[in-house]
């Protein structure tokens, strides 16, 4: 398939400057945006449930309409590029994004924020993934750097969003975390209409659309979103309608994979999967990345939660962690390139591995600044392993090829992501409530610790004025309170330690790791 010239993409300069390094001007805003948006309302969602005057149930169906958005967004990627060109696909999302974002901000109850957010997921996944294939495009041959600004600029943007989201929900509201974005993607909107060149394939006979595949793909997304999402609610397993839509999704699922593979025109070309070395660099990378949303939900809840930590202290202990991370991507793709880049990945994630399963010490005594110091530990070696990965997975491809990974690795970060954060709040939701009806048998009559504990408190809010029979009330209440806190802390820490176990196999696939040979090259 023939494409636009490289060199025509490059050239001409701006001010003299090469146009490489403006289209990277352009690009890392849009994808901070990107990244900030999957994290940043983890603190914030603390606020918007009830002032959207909804629960955490119906709350979920916006977060499911951004990931379908986006879903749709990567899947329709290549056939749009074939039509229309990366720059018309980049500009076109940008704006799609900025009226989703400005139509969130404006939303006052969850039937009026879901299809808002469906809009900014469907200009989310037409962007990432274009961004990805363009800056490969841009370096052909410092595609280290190129991914070292890429994962930077997204990666940076989730570990450093639960601060930036605590910092607006203060000053002045939730809302700004959309308006925020909205306002400079339309900036970013009209910067890249000027740097970027039209791009459009010459000579390409456009391929007929895969209808099957897209509604194959519409029907298991949204099976498995409904599964995971009301799981909870509904019982897991034991209840009609999840077993039913589990086994739509299954079954939808498959058929989207066998039709994908034998079709001559495929949405997304499947075919990628018999390279070794993308296989195990996808695995690596859904692990790397379930991990990263599930450290930093649990994080925001333990810490705004459990602790009760004002939302901007909360943000601020996580800080120092994404400025770790963000440096040593930097360092992974343009000072220490010439550590190869298995030894980076296998290194990121051992230090994954180790830093999470420390992070699950924490109880309701962990001091606040013991807590940062470790999370700057994890942010570090999560840093060393994006851009190497990224690399490997697309090296030896062509630049079709590279289009069709582009939206098939977004797909690896977006889903696994998403759901792996979501099951393991369930996790945490389930275990505490374990713990609880285990750790409250401590308080029942002739608990010498218990009664102690009580009868203390009931003494001093009756010292205080209050009578005795609501201080004791009121005693019994605060010892319940603890109790439970302590209990949702160890759920926290069996969060922690399962997902330091799901990184530790990421190192095992790492290990296997190994540059293309000439055959996958080719």
């Amino acid at each position: 398939m023939a494409t636009a010239s490289p060199s025509s993409i490059a050239d001409p300069p701006i001010f003299g400057i090469a146009r490489k390094w403006w289209v990277v001007v352009t690009f890392m805003p849009s994808l901070a945006l990107m990244g900030l948006n999957s994290t940043i309302i983890d603190i914030p969602n603390l606020v918007m449930i009830p002032e959207l005057d909804t629960d955490r149930y119906r709350y979920q169906w916006t977060i499911g309409a951004s990931l379908f958005g986006a879903m749709i967004g990567m899947a329709m990627l290549r056939w749009l590029r074939d039509r229309f060109g990366l720059r018309t696909l980049y500009v076109t999302g940008m704006f799609v994004y900025a009226v989703g974002m400005a139509g969130c901000g404006s939303a006052s109850d969850v039937p009026r924020l879901t299809p808002f957010r469906f809009l900014q997921g469907l200009g989310e996944g037409m962007v990432v993934s274009n961004v990805l294939a363009t800056m490969w495009r841009e370096f052909p041959v410092q595609k280290d750097l190129a991914m070292a600004f890429y994962g930077v600029s997204l990666y940076f943007g989730k570990v450093i969003a639960p601060s930036v989201g605590a910092w607006i929900t203060d000053n002045p509201n939730w809302h700004w975390i959309f308006y925020g974005p909205a306002i400079v993607a339309l900036v970013t909107f009209i910067l890249s209409w000027w740097i970027l060149l039209p791009d459009k394939p010459a000579d390409v006979t456009p391929a007929p659309f895969d209808f099957p595949g897209l509604w194959l793909l519409v029907i298991w997304v949204l099976a498995l979103i409904v599964c995971l999402f009301r799981g909870q609610k509904w019982g897991w397993t034991n209840s009609r309608e999840w077993v039913v839509l589990w086994a739509l999704f299954l079954f939808s699922f498959i058929a989207w994979v066998t039709r994908e593979a034998i079709t001559d025109h495929p949405l997304i070309d499947l075919r990628l999967f018999r390279r070794r070395t993308f296989v195990l660099t996808m695995l690596s990378k859904s692990l790397y990345v379930i991990n990263m949303y599930g450290v930093i939900s649990t994080l925001c809840d333990y810490m705004v939660t459990t602790r009760g930590y004002p939302r901007t202290t909360a943000g601020l202990v996580l800080l120092p962690g994404a400025l770790a991370m963000g440096a040593s991507l930097i360092l992974s793709g343009i000072i220490v390139r010439g550590w190869d880049r298995k030894s980076r990945i296998v290194g990121g994630l051992a230090g994954m591995t180790i830093m999470t399963w420390q992070l699950s010490v924490i109880d309701l005594y962990t001091d606040k600044w013991l807590l940062c110091g470790l999370f700057v530990l994890w942010g570090a070696a999560t840093g060393l392993v994006i851009s190497p990965l990224l690399v490997l997975a697309s090296e030896g491809l062509t630049q079709t090829e590279v289009v069709t990974s582009a939206a098939l690795k977004n797909m690896v970060r977006i889903m696994p992501g998403t759901f792996g954060a979501t099951l393991i709040g369930t996790l945490v939701t389930r275990r505490s409530d374990a713990n609880f009806d285990y750790l409250r048998q401590d308080i029942t009559h002739n608990r010498a610790v218990a009664e102690n504990v009580a009868g203390a408190l009931t003494t001093h809010l009756t010292s205080q004025g209050s009578d005795r029979l609501a201080a004791h009330e009121q005693a019994s209440h605060v010892v319940g309170s603890y109790i439970h806190a302590n209990a949702t802390a160890f759920a926290s820490q069996t969060a922690l330690q399962y997902l330091a176990l799901g990184t530790a196999a990421s190192v095992l696939l790492a290990l296997f790791l190994r540059p293309p040979h000439a055959g996958e090259r080719s």
